[in-house]
């Protein structure tokens, strides 16, 4: 191990974390298409699994990595090094503003399945379209002037919600490669 990397305090809360040392992203993983991300997703995977690596697990939910480690979330799919890793700590949701935004993607949903049926949604899935609804809405959509929806409530469920059509469409590829 080369002692003149600089070393980091992260915070890996009580998610599955897997710190990976030796491997380099080719790209900025922000800027891939979605199916370069499951692609490489499930190559990182791969890699986890061929090598017999473990997720970390942490007391207090923070661990010290060199600069050059991998941080790979398994919940979110947020793979980064560690100076630009950001998992915040206790994220607290506002069930108001969670009930508003599970229930206008549903509407929504509903919309462009419709919309789809009919073949004028090209290009991006009704979920996409939904999600991108939902990521312009700033109030309760069905009350003038209404109260605003909580910021940080919102930022989570956008990332959990593309998270788990990440994981829908990774089971849906890895089902495919098994036929």
């Amino acid at each position: 191990m080369n002692n003149d990397l600089t070393r980091y305090q992260i915070y890996i809360g009580k998610s599955e974390v897997y710190l990976i040392e030796g491997v380099e992203l080719d790209v900025e993983f922000d800027y891939l298409s979605s199916e370069e991300r499951a692609k490489a997703i499930l190559e990182l995977e791969e890699y986890i699994q061929t090598e017999g690596l473990h997720p970390i697990r942490s007391e207090d939910g923070y661990k010290e990595v060199n600069e050059n480690t991998l941080v790979y979330v398994v919940d979110t799919g947020e793979i980064d090094y560690a100076p630009g890793f950001e998992m915040e700590e206790n994220q607290s949701k506002d069930e108001r503003t969670e009930r508003i935004l599970d229930e206008f993607y549903k509407e929504s949903l509903y919309f462009w399945n419709r919309e789809k049926e009919h073949g004028s949604v090209l290009g991006k899935s009704p979920e996409q379209l939904a999600i991108q609804d939902v990521s312009f809405i700033k109030h309760d959509p069905r009350v003038p002037n209404g109260d605003l929806l909580d910021g940080n409530t919102k930022q989570i469920w956008m990332k959990e919600k593309k998270s788990q059509l990440l994981d829908n469409k990774y089971k849906e590829q890895i089902a495919d490669m098994e036929m």
